[in-house]
Order: C-alpha cells, then sequence, then structure tokens
C-alpha cells in the first residue's frame, strides 16, 4: 500500500484539483449487500451494482460492509483457502444502471483484456458522472499489494457501463499497455479483495469530479504516511543529485544539446532519450525522433503527473 500511496499523494498534489473547493449535496445514499451482490443507490434511483466472485467457482466470500466517512462505504470480501488454488482472475464486477457521460480512471485500456495494474494505480479510482450524479469507486489500499503473487488491476468499459476490480497477473503489450495474463495462484488461508464506493450529487459551482475523492484519498492514506515521514524516508536531495548525475554526467552526451540563437549560444535537455544512448549500449545508437525541446509543463497534465 505504501508505494501506492507515494504516488497518490504527488497525484493529489500535483494533479487532482481543488479537494478543499468539493460541495456535495446532501442525498439519501444506500448500500446493500445480500449475498454476493450489492446496490447502491441515491435518493431511491440505483446508480451501481456489483457481484463479487466465488474461489474455484465454489468458494463462497465471507463479506463486510461498513460506513465509512463522508458518504464513503468499505465493501470487503474474504474467502478462506484449504490449499493454494489456480485462478488466473478474482474480480469484483460493476454495472453501472445510469448513463455517464464522463469517466476517469489513472490509465486506459482500449482494448479487451487491458487491465489497470496495481503498478499504475497512482490515486486509483474509477469515476463515472451523468451531469452532477457521481458514482466513485476506490480499491482498499490496506489490502491492495499485500502479496506480490495477487496483483490488483482495475478495468472499465465506458460503452457497455460496465467496470472491474480484482486481482490477476499483468504483461506489458505496448509501451504503458497492461494485459491480463494466465498464471495467478490464490495463495493458502486468507485472500483478502475490498473497495470503498460512494455517490452523490455535486453541487459545486464548476463540476469537480475529482475533489470528493482527492479529500478521501488524502485524509485516508496521504496525509497519514506524509505525518510520519512515509513512505519514502530518503531525502528528496538524493533524487534530484541522481537525477541531475544521469542528465548532466553520465548521459550528458545526448540529454544535453547545445546551438546559437542570434549569436547566442543556448542549451536544454533533449526531449527525449532511449535505451541506445545509454553509455552501457555497446551497438550504434539511434533517435527515435528528431532532437526537440519541450516546455516540460507539458508533463504536468492530470494523467502524467
Amino acid at each position: 500500500m505504501k508505494y501506492f500511496t507515494m504516488y497518490g499523494v504527488l497525484f493529489v498534489l500535483l494533479g487532482l484539483t481543488g479537494y478543499l473547493d468539493d460541495a456535495v449535496a446532501l442525498a439519501d445514499l444506500a448500500v446493500t449487500q445480500t449475498g454476493r451482490e450489492g446496490i447502491v443507490s441515491l435518493d431511491g434511483q440505483k446508480l451501481l451494482e456489483w457481484t463479487l466472485p466465488k474461489v474455484d467457482e465454489r468458494i463462497e466470500p465471507e463479506v463486510e460492509v461498513v460506513k465509512a466517512a463522508d458518504g464513503w462505504y468499505r465493501v470487503r470480501a474474504t474467502w478462506t483457502l484449504a490449499e493454494p488454488v489456480k485462478q488466473d482472475e478474482l474480480s469484483a464486477s460493476f454495472a453501472y444502471r445510469f448513463s455517464p457521460d464522463f469517466w476517469w480512471s489513472p490509465h486506459l485500456t482500449p482494448r479487451p483484456g487491458d487491465a489497470i495494474a496495481q503498478h499504475v494505480f497512482r490515486s486509483p479510482a474509477i469515476i463515472a458522472a451523468e451531469d452532477r450524479k457521481t458514482v466513485v469507486i476506490v480499491p482498499d489500499l490496506d489490502l491492495c499489494g499485500q502479496e506480490a503473487s495477487t496483483p490488483w488491476f482495475m478495468d472499465y468499459d465506458a460503452p457497455a457501463r460496465q467496470a472491474w476490480l480484482g486481482m490477476s497477473k499483468t504483461d506489458i503489450w505496448v509501451q504503458l499497455g497492461y494485459e491480463k495474463i494466465p498464471g495467478m495462484v490464490l495463495p493458502e488461508g486468507k485472500v483478502q479483495l475490498g473497495f470503498y464506493v460512494t455517490a452523490y450529487e455535486d453541487d459545486s459551482p464548476v463540476a469537480n469530479p475529482w475533489a470528493k475523492v482527492s479529500r478521501f484519498l488524502w485524509e485516508t492514506w496521504g496525509r497519514p504516511l506524509f505525518a510520519k515521514g512515509e513512505p519514502l524516508r530518503v531525502p528528496l536531495d538524493r533524487f534530484v543529485e541522481h537525477t541531475y548525475r544521469w542528465a548532466f554526467d553520465t548521459w550528458s552526451k545526448h540529454v544535453w544539446q547545445e546551438f546559437d540563437i542570434d549569436g547566442r549560444r543556448v542549451g536544454a535537455p533533449a526531449f527525449i532519450v532511449n535505451i541506445s544512448q545509454s553509455p552501457n549500449y555497446k551497438r550504434p545508437y539511434y533517435q527515435r525522433e528528431d532532437l526537440s525541446i519541450w516546455n516540460q509543463a507539458w508533463f504536468s497534465s492530470l494523467r502524467s503527473a
């Protein structure tokens, strides 16, 4: 959990905007659970349904639903296994019973079988909204990442109004693209999967679907770790020194570029370098694209932060 919260703190501070400005209308939020089936309703309107999985198509989970703070509910499923079980995927499936015209997640899953892998959770959430009506699902980061052999994933299909949260091995099929792969084995003992969910009407002057979930992520995990100096206790200076050494020493031949403009010598780091330009690369190097200088603030976008 600490790994993801490190990125979560940065994401909240640099990417998700204005959590102090959230304004949520008081509404009748109801979360019910019957067996493996759950429902979220707002003012009597059913917005979200989910189904929790079985292990090995026969082992039912024990399910706990707890009302958390600020309109959030925590749902946890626990399976007790007498022995390891081979199962490629263990996931809760969600069906949206309204018509969202806004979707957000921390990563893209353009193809069937693609996944938002645990490695790129950052500040993990799936947000769906129709006008000001908003539903948010957040993985339970107290459980996520406890077992390296059962990594978590998220996914959603906006046209089908479906989402998934669970466990599966993944592999990189293209730069920054992850797909689910077989081979997961659930360990003997307790296996737990959980999430937080909320639904509300956004009454802020300008719709801000990130505000409520930003506050929740920060208050639940970010702030407590930040107060303890975690998850990384290494001084920030060490990372700065490492970056400068890489850019202006070991890789300087390719990172730094100089040229003249109107008789004045200027310079800047190249937009991008690649593995062939490493000093340890033994073959001739290649350039991925023409040399260029970019305003690096471009990378401080919501998805990149």
